[in-house]
């Protein structure tokens, strides 16, 4: 607050000095010119009053050396010889005088006060659309603004790299000429996300495809376009922004293919096992017609299994060794043995110690 008083202060105090100043050369004038003197010298130190300060403190100022040019000059015979009246009209009319030359001075100031208020204004302005407008042209969407009918007012680099014309060539266009979207049959489409959005509506797609310069493939595009309005609520104009689908929606395609195969195999594999079970076919086993559970740890040490429960105890070789290094668990029976069992204690593995088979 105070940073904003003192050169407040600072400006009357200077045009008090002024009104001194003035009062100490018509003295001066007076003493070394003669008699009659006009009160010339006083305007040019009220109009630096009030251009420093106010209209009003200029007032203030012209009422302060009117007081001052009576009781130091007018009333002074020998200064001034004219009759009382005339002396009193000349007192009123430096008043009047003084006062039109503050009301210039303060209009000037307050012109010049716009002034540089609008510069400042327009320079951020500027300084804040170029700021927006390199925002814009980094985006990797395109987007387009249209005025109230619908024409192009602006389009950034991806939208001209989309549509397959330059910025110079779509402005003043209506945008139903630059963007041609079609519908996936190849018909064109008769109300875009754009449209809508000129009628008030927010509107989104992802089922167009926009065609672009001569020769071009066409394009699949998501639309989102939402309406410019003023303090009012009148639409001013439309915002689209939108973008090239293609690349999103190939790992789509893929991975739906990719799923499809895989379900394909399983199927196949599972008719295959149902075809070998209702052949008879069955494993190979020992002569006592159980399987060895130390034969079986040692033939399949990549994936151990349970042989009660027949469950993969190290699905990968990362819990593999995190299993050996700690403790062996069992995928299935969620049966837990020290590092040096000899047996899996849940019921599922095994009846006795005996016939108990190792989780590995």
């Amino acid at each position: 607050m105070f940073e904003f008083a003192r050169p407040q202060v600072g400006n009357y105090a200077t045009a008090m000095m002024l009104v001194a100043i003035a009062t100490v050369l018509q003295a001066l004038a007076i003493r070394f010119g003669g008699v009659n003197l006009s009160l010339i010298l006083y305007y040019p130190m009220l109009a630096g009053a009030a251009w420093l300060t106010s209209f009003l403190f200029g007032i203030l100022s012209t009422v302060v050396s009117g007081l001052l040019v009576w009781t130091l000059f007018l009333s002074d015979p020998a200064a001034y010889t004219e009759p009382l009246q005339a002396r009193l009209v000349q007192l009123a009319t430096f008043m009047l005088v003084g006062v039109l030359v503050c009301a210039a001075a303060a209009m000037l100031r307050h012109v010049r006060l716009a002034n540089d208020i609008a510069d400042v204004a327009s320079r951020r302005e500027a300084a804040a659309r170029r700021q927006l407008e390199a925002v814009l042209q980094s985006l990797p969407h395109g987007v387009i603004a249209t005025d109230g009918k619908g024409r192009v007012t602006y389009l950034n680099a991806a939208a001209t790299e989309l549509a397959g014309c330059s910025m110079d060539d779509a402005t003043g266009r209506p945008a139903r000429d630059v963007l041609r979207v079609f519908d996936h049959d190849g018909r064109r489409v008769q109300a875009t996300p754009l449209e809508r959005a000129l009628g008030g509506a927010h509107a989104l797609s992802d089922r167009h495809w926009l065609h672009g310069g001569a020769g071009s493939a066409p394009v699949p595009i998501v639309e989102a376009a939402s309406p410019i309005a003023d303090a009012d609520g009148n639409i001013d104009g439309a915002v689209l922004l939108f973008r090239d689908a293609g690349a999103a929606r190939a790992p789509t395609s893929r991975g739906c293919s990719s799923r499809s195969s895989r379900h394909r195999r399983t199927r196949s594999s599972g008719s295959t096992a149902k075809a070998a079970s209702s052949a008879g076919t069955r494993p190979r086993s020992g002569s006592s017609g159980t399987t060895n559970p130390r034969h079986t740890g040692a033939r399949s040490k990549r994936s151990s299994r349970c042989a009660g429960c027949n469950a993969t105890r190290w699905p990968n070789r990362s819990t593999q060794r995190a299993s050996r290094s700690a403790r062996s668990n069992c995928c299935a029976c969620a049966a837990t043995a020290g590092a040096f069992a000899r047996w899996c204690p849940h019921a599922r593995c095994a009846a006795t110690r005996a016939a108990a088979s190792r989780c590995r």
